[in-house]
């Protein structure tokens, strides 16, 4: 029976507020998931690889850096993304949240260098493609062997099938052809969970680890466990909550918009309108009944 090599995951996106979505105790859903995932570490005793943003932002608050340090679990191999990073810039990783852990031995960070370790007997080439930087296929220093795997680590905009429009980064097959040399490719930016397979090679985008915006709802987050001995992989859903999701916040903003709205139609109708912007307004409300609702809204915005 074949055993796992690695655990893979991306964009867990550790935060300390509340998404607008989110309706639960959200910082006890985190810790959820990370039991859930240390389980599986302990059962294997293997390294989790983390493909950028393990933070949702590049300066935690030390309430948050001590939750970190009491909750990951152990052996985290991770690179910066541009949420882990100031500016979005490798250069400034020093003044990171992220440096920091590794600075206190709770997770190590590798970038734009070759982490070798050996597990199993198997001989690992993790290479690091930290956010922004120029991806390429290997030299020919690194020919894939029996007994070594060559693995890519990135913070990378890829997708399976759907291109969003501006997007002008490889698709997941157009990636693999590119990384050649690579057995395996474990990317992270793109929230979505998606494996992607040619000539025995794989490209494995594990998804966010939470669902952080309403359109998630449907979301299911997972790990991906890598057998390095046939380069498989193995999908672990993580469990979630029902229910714990909510488009209030939507509702109500399309609400808003659609008063605002009528709000100016209304006013286009009145006639001639003087320079004064603030005084038509007062002469409007004077002269028109408008719910107080709106006329918040109005002011509200005024006042920003």
């Amino acid at each position: 029976m074949k055993t796992p090599t690695l655990i893979l995951l991306a964009d867990t996106h550790i935060r300390e507020t509340q998404p607008l979505c989110r309706i639960d105790d959200y910082f006890e859903a985190q810790r959820e998931k990370w039991d859930f995932i240390d389980e599986i570490q302990h059962k294997y005793n293997i390294p989790i690889l983390i493909a950028g943003d393990l933070f949702d932002k590049w300066k935690p608050s030390p309430k948050l850096l001590t939750w970190c340090i009491d909750n990951l679990p152990d052996n985290i191999i991770a690179i910066p993304g541009q949420h882990d990073l100031p500016n979005h810039n490798i250069s400034l990783l020093d003044k990171s949240g992220l440096q920091t852990l590794d600075s206190a031995g709770v997770i190590q960070i590798i970038k734009n260098l070759c982490l070798k370790i050996k597990i199993k007997g198997l001989n690992l080439n993790i290479h690091a493609y930290p956010f922004g930087s120029e991806i390429g296929s290997l030299n020919g220093t690194f020919k894939r062997q029996n007994n070594t795997k060559n693995i890519a680590l990135m913070h990378y905009f890829t997708y399976k099938e759907n291109k969003f429009p501006g997007c002008n980064t490889y698709s997941a097959n157009k990636l693999l052809k590119k990384m050649k040399g690579y057995d395996l490719i474990v990317v992270g930016d793109n929230h979505q969970s998606f494996i992607a397979e040619e000539d025995n090679r794989l490209l494995v985008n594990p998804g966010s680890l939470m669902r952080m915006k309403s359109d998630q709802i449907d979301y299911k987050p997972r790990l991906f466990l890598y057998y390095a001995e046939d380069n498989s992989v193995e999908a672990i859903d993580i469990p979630i909550k029902e229910n714990v999701i909510s488009r209030i916040h939507i509702d109500k903003s399309k609400n808003s918009d659609e008063k605002i709205e009528a709000f100016v139609d209304s006013v286009k109708n009145q006639g001639e309108i003087g320079l004064n912007f603030k005084e038509n307004l007062k002469d409007y409300f004077l002269n028109n009944k408008e719910k107080d609702s709106v006329k918040n809204i109005i002011w509200g915005s005024m006042e920003k």
